[in-house]
């Protein structure tokens, strides 16, 4: 079953100085759209400039393609780097959302 979102995200990242904005809406596209049981997660790997409004533009980017795509998403933060992972998210009893 294809899950497509309400609406998309109407601040471009790309504005906020995101460089990796289009490999963000992919891998959170790609597993709101798949089935839990067919695709479980994805990773994006990217680099961050020097500001610190970087991060919290990342952040909030982050946290509305979550919102749009009915996702959780975890985000850790390194010198310079980031990765945030994609997946489903889970009811309290373990299964999976559709």
């Amino acid at each position: 079953m294809n899950h497509y979102p309400r609406q998309l995200p109407t601040q471009s990242a790309a504005s906020q100085g995101i460089v990796c904005e289009r490999p963000l809406r992919i891998a959170a596209a790609m597993i709101g759209r798949a089935s839990p049981h067919m695709l479980t997660a994805a990773t994006v790997v990217g680099v961050l400039g020097r500001d610190a409004g970087d991060i919290r533009s990342l952040r909030d980017f982050v946290h509305d393609l979550t919102q749009t795509y009915g996702l959780q998403a975890e985000l850790q933060v390194d010198v310079g780097s980031f990765s945030v992972r994609f997946c489903h998210t889970a009811y309290p009893d373990g299964r999976l959302s559709p």
